[in-house]
């Protein structure tokens, strides 16, 4: 990889091998990492031609992994002063990245693994297998943690919606104690409950006091 002057800086050309690492990770190709980490560190859009240059790939290579990027929500394309030429960016919100790729590649099969279990639950009855039998637990397992699955990439998808902006970042910093009182269960929800309706009196006091 090479840098071209005033675009992007040798140190920050470093940190694209980790943007490959975990786009390999995830089941991806490391050149869609290398192209979207280029991208995210990248101060304004780029051709494919600077695309080319500063990773050192071909352009059929840019031009399969930017139309893969661009699916998955990405990164997007636009056109520029330059006739034929087109402009390539990251996504700001890299929410609605995640969001997109979990609705594509994983949703569908979490649904159909639900549904397989639903099938073998229904089929154990039906041969008259006893509700004790170790196979209900095992697959009622396997449709719960779907379920739990399912509701967690809803969740994702209902934040990662461009029209709510960068706001989920302020649910992220709530979110840990969130989700420690669901699974600390009902004794720390009825004190977050309390606590609340503790600072709904007060202020409703107040108010009424306001009021004399």
């Amino acid at each position: 990889m090479k840098s071209i002057e005033g675009i992007i800086s040798k140190e920050l050309l470093t940190e694209i091998s980790n943007f490959e690492s975990f786009f390999e990770a995830a089941g991806f190709k490391r050149i869609y990492g290398a192209i979207y980490g280029l991208l995210v560190l990248a101060p304004r859009s780029l051709s494919s031609d600077e695309i080319e240059e500063i990773l050192g790939i071909s352009q059929s290579a840019v031009s399969q992994a930017s139309k893969i990027l661009i699916h998955f929500g990405a990164i997007t394309m636009c056109g520029s002063s330059i006739p034929r030429q087109r402009l390539y960016s990251a996504k700001d919100n890299s929410l609605t990245v995640v969001a997109s790729i979990i609705k594509k590649r994983e949703q569908q099969h979490i649904e159909d693994f639900k549904r397989m279990s639903e099938r073998v639950i229904n089929t154990l009855k039906e041969e008259g297998i006893a509700q004790d039998d170790i196979r209900f637990q095992r697959i009622e397992s396997i449709g719960t943690t779907c379920s739990i699955a399912r509701s967690l990439i809803e969740f994702i998808v209902r934040l990662g919606d461009e029209r709510l902006g960068n706001r989920y970042q302020d649910l992220a910093k709530k979110l840990p104690v969130i989700l420690d009182t669901l699974v600390q269960g009902r004794e720390s929800l009825n004190i977050i409950t309390n606590n609340l309706a503790d600072k709904f009196k007060t202020t409703l006091f107040k108010n009424i006091g306001g009021l004399k």
